[in-house]
């Protein structure tokens, strides 16, 4: 068996303002903040502003581990109050052992307190041993003015699947 671990960064920061989206002026500030960045890359802020609603300032998803095998597709959630984020702890299937975790979309909705992350897999373009694949990930979502009352984990991009569904 070929272990095909490989760690990918996504990053998000900004500051605080209604968002902007080219000439059409400002969003509404109640509606889905999407944050989905390609792996690898770095985007500025969108967010929303709600007075004191948690606000998504930065994300990331790293691959721990990847091998043979028939994962669980499960995800644990943590809230970290004191550093402001919540930490996704999961594992998901692939082709074969030799994909990265990505983080296909994140989105916080103000009105149902409810941050939705889905997470895909990207391959890493190296020869690998054919087998089903298992795929371990940490993703982690930072927050200003608190923190979400709901996180909901997806996996897949095409059928994406629950893998947790948490109220804290």
């Amino acid at each position: 068996m070929r272990n095909c671990g490989i760690a990918a960064t996504i990053t998000l920061a900004g500051c605080g303002g209604t968002r902007q989206t080219g000439d059409d002026g400002p969003t509404d500030e109640n509606e889905p903040t999407d944050t989905s960045t390609p792996a690898g890359r770095t985007t500025e802020a969108v967010e929303t502003t709600s007075g004191t609603q948690p606000q998504v300032v930065g994300q990331s998803v790293a691959t721990d581990k990847t091998e043979c095998g028939s994962p669980d597709e499960s995800a644990a959630v943590t809230f970290d109050s004191d550093d402001g984020s919540v930490a996704i702890d999961g594992v998901m299937a692939a082709s074969n052992p030799c994909y990265a975790a990505t983080l296909s979309s994140v989105a916080y909705d103000d009105a149902s307190n409810t941050l939705t992350v889905r997470v895909g897999v990207e391959s890493t373009a190296q020869t690998c041993q054919e087998c089903l694949g298992r795929v371990e990930y940490r993703a982690s979502i930072g927050f200003i003015g608190g923190l979400p009352g709901r996180v909901i984990v997806e996996h897949g991009t095409e059928d994406p699947q629950t893998a947790a569904d948490v109220t804290r």
